[in-house]
């Protein structure tokens, strides 16, 4: 929830949906639903707006500035969702193909960068594609194709990548931006939905808890907490957390007990306030990192990612038990018969999953 869309920096955009001027939490995942709806169904612009305008002038949603009115918001919001959201799907089928072509798109005047930039062949995994995969910009149509070889003619070299200095003229911020780019679309929608996204979600979502006044304007705590809530149960529901569960790590089967230093934590529920301060956590946010990811992959092969949803159910219905480690940490098993069992541990104040799995309905399970 921001007043202006720029509040949210590049690869957040992966991962948070937001609409700048639209400060209202309920407004704001009432359009994101619609939105999502539209997407799925393959709905056209006309049948989104038909069934989305009515209902936000009826709540009074009235933008302001150079954005336009209601309508022409809608427009932004559909056609820059729908190639942001194509974008980062086909980024997915694009990991298993050995180079992209970049295209013009059908627009009538192109941006003299993007002239240059067409008929440029590179491999996939060229780090000119982590700043330069279209769409490059609101209203850029450019795209790419997949080729297995560089077709005749093409630059197979990629572009010198030119900078400059760009004040944001609210808050007088200098960021660097990329010549041809238009400022926070320099970064590749479909691999930060995989790299580095979680980071950027666990920080939004704190951000949000914290009353972050950037984020929210006049939110209560109880409403900044339904609304992390919503926000976490449908990034475990959703792919890209089935992809951090699913996703391979380096580990071959012969080498089961091998186990890298992993970094990255992505959010699998969220505590009450008044559990959280009990348990001594600074924040009510549960983490599930990289570690333990991989022992879980080794000790609950089971498990899918989609029994994950159950973390929230069983973190609301069981009463915490204290489990003393024999080196002396703390441990707060949640626990609900029969049915699934998840182990927390506060680290430096922030609550981590250490451990979930089934409970057998026949016979009550161990925790590990």
């Amino acid at each position: 929830m921001i007043a202006r869309w720029l509040r949210v920096w590049r690869e957040e955009h992966a991962v948070a949906f937001t609409v700048a001027q639209m400060t209202d939490l309920d407004l704001l995942d009432d359009t994101h639903q619609a939105l999502t709806r539209a997407l799925r169904q393959g709905q056209t612009y006309e049948s989104f707006r038909a069934g989305l305008e009515p209902w936000l002038r009826a709540r009074g949603w009235k933008p302001h500035g150079r954005g336009g009115g209601v309508g022409k918001r809608l427009r932004r919001i559909f056609d820059t969702n729908l190639r942001s959201s194509r974008a980062a799907g086909r980024w997915d089928r694009i990991e298993r193909t050995a180079r992209l072509l970049y295209t013009l798109g059908p627009s009538k005047v192109h941006r003299p960068d993007h002239q240059e930039w067409a008929g440029v062949c590179l491999r996939h995994d060229d780090p000119w594609w982590t700043t330069h995969y279209p769409p490059n910009g609101w209203g850029c149509k450019c795209s790419v194709r997949q080729l297995a070889e560089p077709p005749a003619g093409a630059q197979t070299t990629a572009p010198k990548i030119r900078t400059r200095e760009w004040t944001d003229k609210r808050t007088g911020e200098i960021r660097q931006a990329l010549d041809g780019i238009d400022p926070g679309w320099d970064f590749n929608a479909g691999q930060r939905r995989t790299v580095g996204v979680n980071g950027a979600l666990v920080r939004r979502l704190e951000g949000i808890l914290a009353g972050d006044g950037r984020l929210l304007q006049g939110a209560s705590a109880a409403a900044r907490e339904r609304l992390t809530r919503r926000v976490v149960g449908r990034h475990v529901a959703g792919p890209g957390f089935r992809w951090f569960v699913e996703r391979p790590r380096g580990v071959k089967p012969a080498d089961r007990q091998a186990e890298p230093a992993f970094i990255e934590a992505t959010p699998v529920g969220v505590l009450r306030r008044d559990l959280a301060e009990r348990i001594g956590a600074d924040t009510p946010l549960v983490r599930l990192n990289e570690r333990v990811m991989h022992k879980q992959q080794r000790s609950h092969e089971e498990l899918p990612a989609a029994d994950y949803v159950r973390v929230q159910a069983v973190l609301d219905d069981a009463e915490p038990v204290l489990q003393r480690t024999p080196d002396e940490r703390d441990r707060w098993l949640f626990s609900v018969p029969r049915l699934f069992r998840a182990l927390v541990e506060v680290e430096a104040g922030l609550p981590q999953l250490i451990s979930a799995h089934r409970l057998s309905r026949k016979k009550k399970g161990r925790a590990d």
